[in-house]
């Protein structure tokens, strides 16, 4: 017998990264559960009703096996990009596909979500010669810390303390939100994104690892204050995330099992305190909110623009293009599906390459975005900042891309990885 055929057969697969991909197919049909008994009652009068297709539920699953084998092939050779890959799937892919089946959702969106995913995982995975900045440590702090300060000047100029205790009790958040709005300058909507998204997590984690208890408690109080003026619950939630995944996991594959693995336990426990609060309030703000408004969102978009799009004439081509519409595109799907003038619904990535130049803009701007992971998956990455590159793949999923890019600071964070963030540094 060939000696080969004597050897026993080697697991190709990372058995942390298995595990994974086993906890996202069990969090699928969970997701499920709560599509049905949750979602679909709470969307029945904006016209998401239970209309089961078996053809689309199992083409659905079809395209998760493949697109997790995908996975797998993409962990192979990159563990960074392999797991943004599946943290993805857990919020673009697992929610798109539900609706597909259940709901008799659009093919266009459906496959649009799926091209995304193509591209990403061909060309995500690789990687080109560059170099990174070499600086001193306490050269790269002090730059960090004067960016810090310079951005700050504006909004302390417009806030100065003026803070809402009432967001720091989550209560009438819209309506901070709606002060902050009337008070914040042209300058400051920038400055305001760059520090709470880009910089402050940077220096979060750098002063973490140098160990500077000063730093690090005076960048929590910063990150407390833009949230207290703004009531943005992303600002709330960035130091935790950054927390979590820089404590847990020692490599990529850990940390993307353990948040899905958290997910699944939270899942399966989120029942407990909507039973004793009696009313679905963890159920609204994480199953509903999290993961399936922004694919309800996707969906509506795909509908109302279709045979319609902008091609950025509400942006960047506004002087090239005429604007068809009084109101943003955001405020356009919250007046015509919600019956709600004031309401902006955000969308991401997938959906703005549709509204704006059809499914040539999905593969444009799904390329772009590969593109950038090629740029970040060539550096050797320190990977305790890995839970700032988890909160962007949540921006560019609710925001639209050059928003993503430009206005949240995703460009300072490139800039850092090139100076800042190597894993040389660590």
């Amino acid at each position: 017998m060939n000696k080969v055929m004597d050897k026993p057969l080697r697991l190709m697969v990372n058995r942390s990264f298995l595990l994974t991909l086993m906890a996202l197919f069990v969090v699928n049909f969970l997701f499920e559960y709560y599509y049905t008994s949750f979602i679909i009652p709470t969307y029945k009068e904006n016209g998401i009703i239970l209309d089961f297709n078996w053809l689309k539920y199992l083409e659905g699953k079809f395209w998760l096996l493949i697109l997790m084998a995908g996975a797998c092939l993409l962990n192979r050779s990159t563990q960074f990009i392999s797991s943004l890959f599946v943290f993805l799937l857990l919020l673009l892919f697992l929610p798109a596909h539900i609706i597909y089946a259940y709901s008799d959702g659009m093919p266009k969106a459906f496959y649009s979500v799926l091209t995304f995913f193509v591209i990403f995982g061909f060309l995500g995975s690789q990687r080109i010669k560059l170099k990174t900045v070499f600086m001193p440590e306490w050269i790269k702090y002090t730059l960090l810390l004067a960016i810090m300060f310079i951005m700050l000047v504006p909004v302390v100029m417009d806030f100065k303390l003026n803070i809402s205790p009432q967001a720091l009790k989550l209560q009438n958040i819209y309506d901070v939100r709606e002060v902050f709005k009337l008070k914040s300058s042209g300058f400051t909507d920038y400055t305001f994104w760059w520090l709470a998204k880009a910089v402050l997590p940077v220096l979060l984690v750098f002063s973490m690892i140098r160990r500077d208890p000063k730093v690090i408690v005076l960048s929590l109080l910063i990150l407390a204050y833009l949230f207290l003026i703004s009531g943005h619950k992303s600002v709330y939630a960035t130091p935790l995330l950054i927390l979590f995944y820089y404590f847990f996991g020692k490599t990529y594959n850990d940390k993307i099992k353990i948040s899905i693995i958290a997910i699944l336990v939270l899942l399966l426990l989120i029942n407990i305190p909507d039973f004793y609060l009696q009313r679905p309030m963890f159920k609204s703000l994480i199953v509903r909110r999290v993961f399936f408004v922004p694919a309800i969102l996707n969906e509506f978009y795909f509908d109302f623009f279709d045979h319609n799009h902008l091609f950025l004439s509400h942006s960047v081509f506004s002087g090239l293009t005429e604007y068809p519409y009084d109101v943003m595109p955001t405020y356009l799907i919250g007046e015509h599906y919600f019956d709600k003038p004031e309401m902006s619904s955000n969308v991401g990535i997938v959906a703005d390459g549709f509204m704006n130049f059809g499914y040539i803009g999905v593969v444009v701007y799904s390329t772009l975005f590969s593109f950038i992971m090629v740029l970040l998956n060539s550096i050797k990455l320190n990977l305790r900042y890995f839970g700032i590159f988890v909160f962007y793949m949540m921006i560019f999923r609710g925001t639209a891309f050059l928003t993503a890019f430009l206005t949240h600071g995703f460009w300072l964070l490139l800039i850092f990885a090139f100076i800042v963030i190597p894993k040389h540094d660590s």
